[in-house]
Protein backbone atom coordinates (compact mmCIF):
# COMPACT_ATOMS: atom_id res chain seq x y z
CA UNK A 1 0.00 0.00 0.00
CA UNK A 2 1.35 3.51 -0.78
CA UNK A 3 1.21 6.46 1.40
CA UNK A 4 2.79 10.05 0.68
CA UNK A 5 4.17 10.09 3.83
CA UNK A 6 6.50 12.88 3.46
CA UNK A 7 3.63 15.23 2.86
CA UNK A 8 1.58 13.88 5.07
CA UNK A 9 4.35 14.31 7.42
CA UNK A 10 5.25 18.32 5.90
CA UNK A 11 1.71 19.29 6.11
CA UNK A 12 1.30 18.00 9.44
CA UNK A 13 4.35 19.87 10.76
CA UNK A 14 3.10 23.06 8.87
CA UNK A 15 -0.34 22.84 11.33
CA UNK A 16 2.15 22.06 14.21
CA UNK A 17 4.31 25.15 13.63
CA UNK A 18 1.23 27.50 13.76
CA UNK A 19 -1.19 25.51 16.40
CA UNK A 20 1.83 25.49 19.31
CA UNK A 21 4.16 28.46 18.21
CA UNK A 22 1.92 30.67 15.93
CA UNK A 23 4.48 30.43 12.86
CA UNK A 24 3.87 29.96 9.15
CA UNK A 25 6.52 28.27 7.37
CA UNK A 26 6.73 27.62 3.86
CA UNK A 27 5.83 24.13 2.52
CA UNK A 28 9.42 23.49 0.39
CA UNK A 29 10.99 24.14 4.33
CA UNK A 30 8.77 21.93 5.94
CA UNK A 31 9.46 19.04 3.07
CA UNK A 32 13.28 19.91 3.70
CA UNK A 33 12.78 19.14 6.98
CA UNK A 34 11.50 15.83 6.52
CA UNK A 35 13.63 14.93 3.99
CA UNK A 36 16.24 15.38 7.13
CA UNK A 37 14.58 13.31 9.60
CA UNK A 38 14.77 10.47 6.77
CA UNK A 39 17.96 10.69 6.29
CA UNK A 40 18.35 12.70 3.37
CA UNK A 41 20.24 15.65 2.29
CA UNK A 42 17.41 17.69 0.67
CA UNK A 43 14.26 17.62 -0.21
CA UNK A 44 15.16 16.26 -4.02
CA UNK A 45 17.22 13.99 -3.00
CA UNK A 46 14.28 12.08 -1.27
CA UNK A 47 12.40 12.36 -4.06
CA UNK A 48 14.74 10.89 -6.63
CA UNK A 49 15.47 7.74 -4.58
CA UNK A 50 13.56 5.02 -5.94
CA UNK A 51 13.06 3.15 -2.63
CA UNK A 52 12.21 6.30 -0.76
CA UNK A 53 8.91 6.93 1.37
CA UNK A 54 6.86 9.02 -0.46
CA UNK A 55 6.49 6.93 -3.74
CA UNK A 56 7.21 2.84 -2.63
CA UNK A 57 6.67 1.67 1.38
CA UNK A 58 7.16 -1.83 1.21
CA UNK A 59 9.07 -2.57 4.44
CA UNK A 60 8.29 -5.49 5.91
CA UNK A 61 8.96 -3.72 9.43
CA UNK A 62 8.85 -0.38 10.32
CA UNK A 63 11.34 0.51 13.01
CA UNK A 64 9.36 2.68 16.06
CA UNK A 65 10.08 1.32 19.05
CA UNK A 66 13.28 1.13 20.65
CA UNK A 67 16.34 1.13 19.41
CA UNK A 68 14.60 4.65 17.15
CA UNK A 69 16.30 6.36 18.97
CA UNK A 70 19.52 5.20 18.42
CA UNK A 71 18.92 5.12 14.37
CA UNK A 72 17.47 8.50 14.68
CA UNK A 73 20.54 10.23 16.37
CA UNK A 74 22.27 11.17 13.43
CA UNK A 75 19.26 12.33 11.15
CA UNK A 76 18.33 14.60 14.41
CA UNK A 77 21.52 16.14 13.47
CA UNK A 78 20.86 17.25 9.61
CA UNK A 79 17.50 18.17 11.10
CA UNK A 80 19.48 21.27 12.97
CA UNK A 81 21.94 21.49 10.00
CA UNK A 82 18.70 22.04 7.68
CA UNK A 83 17.30 24.37 10.17
CA UNK A 84 20.17 26.55 10.02
CA UNK A 85 20.96 26.52 6.20
CA UNK A 86 16.78 27.50 5.16
CA UNK A 87 16.55 30.74 4.50
CA UNK A 88 13.89 33.30 5.79
CA UNK A 89 12.64 30.91 8.54
CA UNK A 90 11.74 31.52 12.06
CA UNK A 91 14.66 32.25 14.63
CA UNK A 92 11.51 30.94 17.54
CA UNK A 93 11.32 27.44 15.44
CA UNK A 94 12.31 24.14 17.99
CA UNK A 95 15.39 22.50 18.10
CA UNK A 96 16.25 18.75 15.41
CA UNK A 97 15.31 16.78 18.72
CA UNK A 98 11.28 18.18 19.21
CA UNK A 99 10.78 18.30 15.47
CA UNK A 100 11.46 14.49 15.06
CA UNK A 101 9.59 14.20 17.45
CA UNK A 102 6.16 15.51 15.88
CA UNK A 103 7.25 13.57 12.46
CA UNK A 104 7.67 10.49 14.48
CA UNK A 105 4.06 10.59 16.01
CA UNK A 106 2.50 11.04 12.37
CA UNK A 107 4.43 7.95 11.51
CA UNK A 108 2.85 6.11 14.50
CA UNK A 109 -0.43 7.29 13.41
CA UNK A 110 0.28 6.20 9.64
CA UNK A 111 2.09 3.35 9.49
CA UNK A 112 0.13 1.23 12.43
CA UNK A 113 -0.69 -1.54 9.67
CA UNK A 114 3.43 -2.53 9.39
CA UNK A 115 4.79 -4.82 12.16
CA UNK A 116 7.29 -2.96 14.40
CA UNK A 117 10.27 -4.56 14.90
CA UNK A 118 11.03 -4.75 19.13
CA UNK A 119 13.90 -6.27 20.42
CA UNK A 120 14.07 -6.58 24.29
CA UNK A 121 17.26 -8.42 25.47
CA UNK A 122 16.15 -10.73 28.70
CA UNK A 123 13.63 -8.63 29.70
CA UNK A 124 11.53 -12.06 30.66
CA UNK A 125 14.17 -11.73 33.55
CA UNK A 126 13.26 -9.26 35.71
CA UNK A 127 15.38 -10.27 38.94
CA UNK A 128 18.32 -9.39 37.31
CA UNK A 129 19.48 -5.71 36.58
CA UNK A 130 20.89 -6.08 32.82
CA UNK A 131 23.14 -3.23 31.22
CA UNK A 132 23.05 -3.43 27.40
CA UNK A 133 25.60 -0.94 25.41
CA UNK A 134 24.49 -0.64 21.67
CA UNK A 135 26.57 0.19 19.06
CA UNK A 136 25.40 1.73 15.58
CA UNK A 137 26.58 1.18 12.40
CA UNK A 138 25.40 3.14 9.42
CA UNK A 139 25.64 1.15 6.21
CA UNK A 140 24.48 2.66 2.85
CA UNK A 141 21.83 -0.60 2.95
CA UNK A 142 21.10 -0.86 6.39
CA UNK A 143 22.10 -0.77 9.69
CA UNK A 144 24.52 -2.81 12.15
CA UNK A 145 23.71 -2.66 16.11
CA UNK A 146 26.00 -4.63 18.14
CA UNK A 147 24.54 -4.93 21.37
CA UNK A 148 26.47 -6.26 24.42
CA UNK A 149 24.09 -7.43 27.51
CA UNK A 150 25.69 -7.74 31.08
CA UNK A 151 25.20 -7.44 34.46
CA UNK A 152 27.43 -6.40 37.72
CA UNK A 153 27.40 -9.34 40.44
CA UNK A 154 27.22 -8.68 44.33
CA UNK A 155 31.10 -6.85 44.45
CA UNK A 156 29.57 -4.58 41.30
CA UNK A 157 32.24 -6.45 38.59
CA UNK A 158 30.76 -6.28 34.98
CA UNK A 159 30.10 -9.58 33.56
CA UNK A 160 28.80 -10.59 30.04
CA UNK A 161 26.04 -12.57 29.35
CA UNK A 162 25.24 -12.66 25.94
CA UNK A 163 26.04 -10.49 22.70
CA UNK A 164 23.05 -9.48 19.80
CA UNK A 165 25.03 -8.86 16.35
CA UNK A 166 21.65 -7.29 14.20
CA UNK A 167 21.72 -6.34 10.67
CA UNK A 168 18.88 -4.60 9.34
CA UNK A 169 18.41 -4.13 5.53
CA UNK A 170 17.15 -1.07 4.61
CA UNK A 171 14.32 -0.67 2.31
CA UNK A 172 12.44 2.52 2.81
CA UNK A 173 14.18 6.27 3.97
CA UNK A 174 15.48 5.18 7.70
CA UNK A 175 12.55 3.13 9.17
CA UNK A 176 11.41 0.52 6.80
CA UNK A 177 13.47 -2.15 7.01
CA UNK A 178 12.96 -6.00 5.66
CA UNK A 179 13.55 -9.19 7.98
CA UNK A 180 16.81 -8.63 10.62
CA UNK A 181 19.70 -11.29 10.24
CA UNK A 182 20.66 -11.63 14.24
CA UNK A 183 23.18 -13.58 15.48
CA UNK A 184 23.30 -14.44 19.32
CA UNK A 185 26.26 -15.39 21.26
CA UNK A 186 26.37 -16.62 24.75
CA UNK A 187 29.01 -16.37 27.63
CA UNK A 188 29.56 -18.42 30.30
CA UNK A 189 32.36 -19.23 33.05
CA UNK A 190 35.68 -17.14 32.62
CA UNK A 191 34.52 -15.76 29.19
CA UNK A 192 31.97 -13.69 30.90
CA UNK A 193 34.77 -11.14 31.86
CA UNK A 194 36.54 -10.45 28.48
CA UNK A 195 35.49 -8.08 26.03
CA UNK A 196 35.47 -8.76 22.50
CA UNK A 197 38.80 -7.06 21.95
CA UNK A 198 40.64 -8.87 25.32
CA UNK A 199 39.20 -12.03 24.14
CA UNK A 200 41.00 -11.83 20.71
CA UNK A 201 43.95 -11.22 22.54
CA UNK A 202 44.03 -14.44 24.63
Amino acid sequence: MKHDIAKLSADSLRSYFIDKYGIKVKSGHAHEIVAAFFGFKSRIAMLADKNQIVNNWEAEFILLDPPIYFILDPTISLINQRLQNLQDLSPDLPLGHVLAEEIYAVLVAQLSQYRRLRIFFKSGLPSTKWERDVNIEHKDDGVLLTVDVGYRTDAKERLRDSKYVIYLPRIAANLGYSTPRIEETLFSGWARKYSDEEWLKL
